[in-house]
């Protein structure tokens, strides 16, 4: 696996696309430990990928400027918390298909990262016009650091469900 590969001793890389490694699991964060210079990650439908594999990344690489996550299926709030806590020069993250991640913690992502400028949410939480409201009041200048927010992507497709009906229906 990744983690028998000598990714440490590729300090330079800035961008590593492992995309559809199936069989990567949360131990492969470990052989990313050398990666300094790494500003972007891909690990899209890394479908065994877990919390643990983001809150060890959020240590491991605090300063990655784009993060693609999309259809890792397994992530909560709490991966995302990490990131949200941890990762300083976040700019882009992808978390389409990402069911489990809900509103409370793309509000409190937007918060802590005033920095971001894209999040794509695409099929990803099923969000009522409450969690709507939470993230607009993330995005509010008063909310935001100093200099405001600079959020100027956001993808909300196929999210949206109005109060009251089933996110089937």
């Amino acid at each position: 696996g990744i983690r028998h590969v000598a990714l440490g001793k590729m300090g330079r890389l800035v961008l590593l696309n492992l995309w559809g490694c199936h069989g990567l699991t949360d131990r492969a964060v470990e052989g990313m430990t050398g990666l300094t210079s790494l500003s972007t990650l891909v690990v899209s439908e890394c479908h065994r990928l877990t919390d643990v594999f983001l809150i060890r990344l959020s240590d491991i690489l605090p300063r990655l400027s784009h993060l693609h996550l999309r259809y890792v299926p397994r992530l909560t709030d709490a991966g995302i918390s990490a990131v949200a806590h941890r990762m300083v020069r976040l700019y882009s993250l992808d978390l389409a298909f990402c069911h489990l991640v809900t509103a409370h913690a793309v509000a409190d992502l937007l918060v802590r990262r005033p920095g971001l400028g894209e999040l794509r949410l695409h099929h990803g939480p099923t969000l009522g016009r409450g969690d709507l409201a939470r993230i607009a009041g993330a995005l509010a200048p008063s909310t935001c650091a100093e200099g405001g927010c600079r959020l100027a992507v956001l993808d909300l497709r196929a999210c949206l469900v109005e109060e009251g009906r089933a996110a089937g229906g």
